[in-house]
């Protein structure tokens, strides 16, 4: 009798593109106004922020409760493999070395609060635009590390030191790789321009978030996680900036930062906005700020700045801009009326 053969095995599904292993990804969903969004809808970050191929349902994100109420988080998932972004064979062996050589863990941030802001927060926001502000303020991607500065995970690190390209010391991580922040917050002070009309080598902007409790994070994540510890500054905001050339580019070769984009309507993947110049931003203006966390080691007199793979042993840390996404202009007396009032001094 001729032996049984064993049935056919199922070919593999196909697999699904939207799963593809990348580090920063592009989707094409987006956070609309209230009333847009149906029930059903998915939400993802914009390309370029670290944008994400898996997605947040809003049943996971709010649940429908009343303005102010506090909502549930949802980060505890378990996370898919195959959505995860690669880490290099370098980074995944200096991970455990780096955090336990070179005091890489800094301190544990507040719980999350998922407090909505309440309704007529600012006069001049239009109502169907607060359930796009709650959103984005309560964003978080575990998959591809993007997070609403109010829900950072506690427990971040420095990246691992390999004195390579693929070093990450300078970055805080999760498992190795960079976190990207966001920040839903009024600006303050845009610093893109000198007061003669040329162009800033660092561009800068300070901003206020929208919740004192992200404002608070902000502030530790500015003092506490410097080594040693940096005094609180006088003014509230918190600053990113990004440096468009060297202290050797000649002024008529620098360009101006240019990642602005206009969320007023709907924030998708950057390739899908339209680009704003940086010069529209004012005081008052509610925008989405993407950054890094990042550490750089001072110089000390007598003294050349030191090597970051040599080891840490002192930094100060800051935030390197990545994008700013407009989601609301301030009428212009408001602004005027701001700039005024808010002076700086750098």
């Amino acid at each position: 009798m001729p032996a049984k053969r064993a049935p056919a095995r199922d070919s593999p599904a196909p697999r699904d593109p939207k799963k593809q292993r990348t580090a920063i990804g592009e989707v094409d969903n987006s956070i609309e106004a209230e009333g847009s969004t149906s029930p059903g809808d998915t939400l993802s970050p914009p390309e370029g922020a670290a944008g994400a191929p898996s997605t947040i349902t809003p049943s996971t994100l709010l649940s429908a409760p009343g303005a102010g109420q506090a909502v549930q988080s949802d980060t505890t998932g378990e996370q898919d493999d195959d959505a995860a972004p690669p880490t290099s064979l370098a980074v995944k062996k200096n991970i455990t070395r780096t955090a336990k050589a070179l005091n890489q863990v800094p301190p544990l941030l507040p719980n999350e609060d998922t407090t909505l802001l309440p309704p007529k927060f600012r006069s001049y926001i239009p109502d169907n635009v607060y359930s796009r502000l709650n959103q984005l303020i309560l964003y978080a991607n575990v998959n591809v590390h993007v997070y609403a500065i109010g829900r950072l995970p506690r427990m971040l690190q420095w990246g691992p030191a390999s004195g390579g390209a693929d070093d990450l010391s300078t970055y805080l991580t999760i498992g190795g790789v960079p976190v990207k922040m966001w920040v839903t917050a009024e600006v303050k002070v845009p610093w893109f321009f000198k007061t003669n009309g040329s162009i800033q080598k660092r561009a800068a902007i300070c901003f206020v978030p929208l919740r004192d409790c992200d404002a608070e994070r902000g502030l530790l994540m500015s003092t506490a996680y410097c080594k040693p510890q940096a005094d609180s500054p006088d003014k509230k905001g918190m600053w990113a900036s990004k440096w468009l050339a060297s202290k050797d580019t000649p002024e008529q070769e620098i360009m101006p930062f240019d990642e602005v984009y206009d969320a007023r309507k709907t924030l998708r993947p950057k390739r899908d906005m339209k680009k704003l110049e940086v010069n529209v931003l004012k005081p008052n203006d509610i925008v989405l700020v993407e950054a890094l966390v990042r550490r750089y080691a001072p110089r000390t007199d007598g003294y050349p700045k030191p090597s970051a793979s040599a080891g840490w042993t002192s930094w100060k840390t800051f935030f390197e801009l990545n994008s700013i996404s407009l989601i609301v202009k301030a009428p212009e007396k408001v602004a005027a009326d701001a700039e005024e009032a808010f002076d700086v001094e750098i």
